[in-house]
């Protein structure tokens, strides 16, 4: 199944389907400390040329894989682990079929790696 990596588990991601013309919502929960970053991409098999998913242990966080394009990043407030991401989606046809991928990362100091991330999540737009 393509994309199987953006089955993960760990802090929750989730939202409903997008449809063009109107808010989408991205709901964020299970997230350590105040602020996370959210990340929005075009593709969960490649990032500039590199593979994804992308372990981060060369920057030291070993248990945790960059799995979507970081094409467009936003700081995200967080109140008791639980955030939410609204994007307006523009009234245009042409993004009927669009597939976009979007994950989010906190700095988690009580975790083993100090950085707690989401699974992926993979949406299409509607219609």
């Amino acid at each position: 199944m393509p994309h199987e990596h953006l089955r993960r588990r760990g802090p929750a991601v989730g939202g409903e389907r997008p449809y063009t013309g109107g808010p989408f919502t991205l709901h964020l929960a299970n997230l350590p400390g105040a602020s996370c970053i959210g990340a929005l991409g075009f593709s969960a098999s490649v990032w500039n040329g590199v593979p994804l998913p992308l372990n981060l242990g060369p920057l030291g966080y070993p248990r945790c894989d960059l799995l979507v394009e970081p094409a467009t990043v936003v700081g995200l407030p967080l109140s008791g682990g639980i955030g939410s991401w609204t994007l307006m989606l523009p009234a245009a046809p042409a993004l009927v079929g669009l597939p976009f991928f979007q994950q989010a990362l906190a700095l988690d100091p009580s975790g083993p790696d100090g950085l707690a991330m989401t699974p992926g999540v993979a949406l299409v737009i509607g219609g």
